[in-house]
Parts: C-alpha cells; structure tokens; sequence
C-alpha cells in the first residue's frame, strides 16, 4: 500500500463575495491542470484561505491558486516534493 501524507496549501487572498479560490496544477489531486476538476479552498476569518489533501508521499507537486476565473498574477507557480506532513503558503 502506498503511503499518504497530508498537504495543506494556505493562502491569503481578498475575493469579492461568491468568488472562490481553487489550487490547480499536477498531481490529479489538483485537477491534472483542469479547474472543473481541481480542489476548491475553504475561506475563513481575515480572507485566509486553505485546503487540506491527501496525497501519495514523494508526490511531485505542480500548482497554481486560481480566483476570479483567472490565474492570479501575484501567484507564483509554485513546485514542491512531497515528503511527510507539509504546508505550502504565500
């Protein structure tokens, strides 16, 4: 069985109400780069954004945060390894 690690990925992103912040990139967890498909983050108090997944360790990691129907420009593409429990934020 492969093991899995948790990802949190952690923004903090002002959004007009109703917008909503989706983490899009490579592995499949993330959409395989489809934003129907990627995963949409959860907003709470002081526009703080997050999402937490479950992806196999060792897992390259490909991503970009996704609001507005547009890549946002002030997000870089970010590239990571996934070892054990991580969080990635900007």
């Amino acid at each position: 069985m492969i093991a899995h690690a948790e990802v949190t990925i952690r923004c903090k992103q002002h959004c007009e109400f109703g917008q909503v912040l989706k983490v899009v990139g490579a592995p499949a967890e993330f959409g395989a780069w489809d934003v129907a498909a990627a995963p949409t983050l959860k907003w709470s108090e002081g526009d703080l954004w997050s999402v937490k997944l479950q992806l196999p360790e060792a897992t390259a990691l490909s991503f970009k945060v996704r609001w507005g129907g547009r890549l946002s420009a002030a997000s870089p593409h970010a590239s990571a390894h996934c070892p054990t429990p991580c969080a990635c934020s900007w």
